[in-house]
């Protein structure tokens, strides 16, 4: 469902990967023995996140978050968190 609303926010803005990819499923499919994201590394204000060979778009989600999550808990004027392996 994620995929899906990034994917019709994507088209709504000009994007057209997005319709392409809804029309063809198996485009938006994980690849074979993908995981979830999980944080590898995690500090006050900074954190990996490791893809599992999931969708980017879960990953970027699952870093976004972890990002808003620590600048509410108030570790400091910024967070930093970077995705990869998706």
């Amino acid at each position: 469902e994620l995929q899906a609303d990034i994917m019709m926010s994507a088209e709504l803005c000009g994007n057209n990967q997005g319709l392409v990819k809804m029309l063809d499923p198996g485009q938006m499919k994980p690849a074979k023995g993908a995981g979830k994201p999980v944080i590898e590394r995690d500090t006050m204000t900074s954190a990996v996140v490791n893809g599992n060979q999931c969708p980017g778009m879960l990953a970027a989600v699952t870093a976004a978050d972890v990002a808003v999550g620590k600048m509410r808990k108030g570790n400091g004027p910024i967070s930093i968190v970077s995705a990869y392996n998706t």
